[in-house]
């Protein structure tokens, strides 16, 4: 009786491992496919700053395969070099103090593709313990599009929609900043004002078409 109970406890034992070790797979193979079908590039990274994973996106957006990303150092396949040397010491830095002023938040930046060319970015990368030091995991999302967008209304609110020159508003912050600059140099400032001669018998003889095309083909010779 003892005998058999013991065998029914290591039994029931192992048959708890195993229900362990399948939720447990099964965790890990939902989390693969998320990862795989996320719309952002997902990688993973170690200590040493080498690449341990690399998804879907991450080859669709910075033209590395998974094969050629994993084990290389992820600062020579998506960080322009400029940006290199602070990258390496923020890592440094965090294994070391355990400190991080990136960890956690949304950051906007430039990224590389395998080509060379820089894009920008939203960066949230976190931090997991591993042992007694660190793996790195990051979400990048391309905003490309989204700063395209916000640079073609910036330049509407600030110029011309006929000529493309200056506006009012965009004229007075110059003139503003300029005459801060001469207060503090001692230097003269000019401003050049030009009016167009007869600008009204062109509107009134040959349309307002014709005059817009006047003063189109004016602000072409000034810019």
């Amino acid at each position: 009786l003892e005998l058999a109970t013991h065998l029914g406890n290591q039994l029931s034992r192992v048959v708890e491992r195993r229900t362990a070790e399948d939720a447990l797979r099964a965790s890990e193979e939902r989390l693969r496919a998320v990862i795989e079908t996320a719309g952002d590039a997902f990688i993973g990274m170690d200590d040493a700053g080498r690449v341990t994973d690399w998804n879907r996106q991450a080859e669709v957006a910075f033209g590395w395969s998974r094969e050629e990303a994993i084990g290389r150092p992820v600062a020579e396949l998506i960080i322009p070099a400029r940006f290199r040397s602070s990258h390496r010491q923020g890592i440094k830095r965090f294994l070391t103090t355990r400190k991080s002023a990136i960890l956690g938040e949304r950051l906007e930046l430039y990224a590389m593709t395998r080509d060379k060319r820089e894009f920008p970015v939203e960066l949230a990368v976190w931090a997991t313990g591993v042992g007694s030091t660190y793996a790195f995991s990051a979400f990048i999302h391309d905003i490309s599009e989204r700063k395209h967008l916000e640079s073609e209304l910036i330049n509407q609110a600030l110029h011309d929609p006929l000529t493309g020159l200056a506006n009012r508003t965009l004229l007075l912050d110059r003139i503003g900043h300029a005459l801060a600059g001469s207060g503090r140099s001692g230097a003269p400032t000019t401003v050049l004002f030009l009016d167009l001669d007869d600008f009204k018998t062109v509107n009134d003889s040959l349309g307002h078409a014709a005059g817009d095309r006047l003063l189109v083909a004016v602000a072409g010779r000034i810019d």
